[in-house]
């Protein structure tokens, strides 16, 4: 698969700090890439060097099979980073805030396709700074559309906002990659990570202490699943063992029902299929089952011993 970036080995130092301390990674062309970290693990330094605000103190930077330190105007042309609010201009309608940014390139995607994929269009009209927080976001990504980048920055691209303006803006970001193109974004949100990363690092203190899919990571450090469903009567625990499930917790519900809870690594179909043949549990209603595991977050906090914090 053929790689939009690719970061070797990068450091960076003030003075005798080290912010990033070797930090090497790839991100395949179609893919959705995560950094995510406690304030200060090195992030958006990480970003910023990619995109070419910070010089490395060593360490090589590849985007698109260019080299960042040499090609730079050539880059210029091929990438696009979520620009911050103060860019806009709060007295033009959106529209015209959008053809100001497209006559800055030689190509560029048409405004109004733009505006309908941000889902902007019906605001097209309106004056920038009567937007709301969640549209100026979108319109802050749309900015960044509108040059048709083969890779997009996106720097905490929803923070702040609410869950239904979350929503859109990641609705936003799966689209650009449906396009064919090439995500890195920093986030603390777990969700967010979960719901639109391909590959997730995780850094803490300038390293990266962590990197995969976040089923692999969640797998990786919480391997063990929980079967839960209720069932009217429930049979013993020594019958339960006879299934060699790890763990069993049987517990009645305020309703007099009896809620079973089968600790096993992982929960697998034979293991569901054994359950069904056993009828030790009768008639279940196997639809209302749920089966819960880590999550993305207890992996963080076990990895870094922090809870997820915001950053601004």
């Amino acid at each position: 698969m053929k790689n939009s970036i690719v970061v070797e080995e990068l450091v960076k130092k003030y003075e005798d700090k080290v912010v990033v301390d070797h930090v090497s990674f790839s991100v395949a062309k179609n893919e959705v890439f995560g950094l995510l970290g406690p304030n200060g693990a090195g992030k958006t330094t990480i970003l910023e060097s990619i995109i070419g605000l910070r010089s490395p103190t060593s360490g090589e930077i590849y985007m698109v099979n260019e080299n960042s330190a040499t090609s730079r105007s050539k880059l210029l042309e091929m990438m696009a980073l979520q620009p911050e609010e103060e860019n806009l201009f709060p007295n033009l309608l959106v529209r015209e805030l959008l053809e100001l940014f497209a006559s800055l390139y030689e190509k560029s995607r048409p405004v109004m396709e733009v505006l309908e994929v941000v889902r902007l269009a019906d605001k097209q009209n309106v004056m920038v700074k009567k937007l709301s927080d969640g549209q100026k976001r979108r319109l802050l990504i749309a900015v960044s559309l509108v040059s048709d980048p083969e890779v997009l920055f996106l720097d905490e691209p929803t923070s702040s906002l609410d869950p239904h303006a979350r929503r859109y803006i990641w609705e936003v970001i799966k689209d650009i990659k449906r396009r064919g193109r090439s995500v890195l974004l920093t986030t603390h949100s777990m969700e967010e990570a979960e719901s639109l990363c391909d590959q997730i690092a995780i850094l803490d203190q300038g390293k990266i202490i962590a990197q995969g899919t976040p089923q692999e990571l969640i797998y990786q450090h919480f391997p063990k699943q929980q079967l839960v469903f209720e069932v009217e009567s429930a049979p013993t625990e020594e019958q339960l063992q006879e299934l060699g499930v790890d763990e069993l917790r049987i517990s009645e519900t305020a309703g007099g029902k009896k809620e079973v809870c089968i600790t096993a690594t992982p929960v697998t179909r034979h293991l569901l299929d054994s359950l069904i043949s056993s009828k030790l549990f009768g008639s279940v209603e196997w639809e209302k089952i749920r089966i819960e595991s880590g999550t993305l977050e207890d992996v963080f906090i076990e990895l870094t011993g922090k809870e997820m914090r915001k950053c601004m």
